[in-house]
């Protein structure tokens, strides 16, 4: 089991982010992850302040943004 921070999901979920790769294969390595209550809503903040990682979100999954940012905080 692994204790999961904002910053590797950011990272993870941001594709400019040079440390995007390894946090990804950083989060694959566990099935078993925990995420504070706090981390969710630092990350909340950071996709409403930084746009351009949700809009990437969105565009990937070819979805609006108000449901890209839903489907990340319940992921």
């Amino acid at each position: 089991m692994i204790y999961v921070d904002t910053s590797a999901i950011v990272a993870a979920l941001d594709s400019s982010d040079p440390r995007s790769k390894k946090a990804r294969e950083v989060l694959k390595l566990s099935s078993n992850k925990i995420i504070s209550e706090l981390a969710i809503a630092e990350l909340a903040s950071v996709l409403a302040r930084q746009s351009r990682v949700l809009a990437g979100i969105r565009d990937r999954l070819g979805i609006n943004e108000s449901v890209a940012f839903i489907a990340v905080i319940l992921y």
